[in-house]
């Protein structure tokens, strides 16, 4: 099984819902692209709000 990961894209500035905190929240986010020869393409935006000490992960 192969699985390959890289960061396609980085947005110093971009905006996103945390439906935990039912606010909209900005900074910065970075795009993955997995591929898995099982289950296809993927694109993931990661944002980590480091105020708040978590991340964010939206497939």
């Amino acid at each position: 099984m192969l699985i390959r990961i890289a960061r396609v894209e980085t947005r110093s500035e971009d905006a996103w819902f945390d439906l935990s905190l039912r606010q909209l929240r900005r900074g910065e986010v970075n795009f993955y692209c997995v591929k898995d020869l099982i289950t296809g393409d993927w694109l993931f935006k990661f944002a980590e709000i480091v105020s708040l000490e978590r991340f964010w992960l939206r497939l």
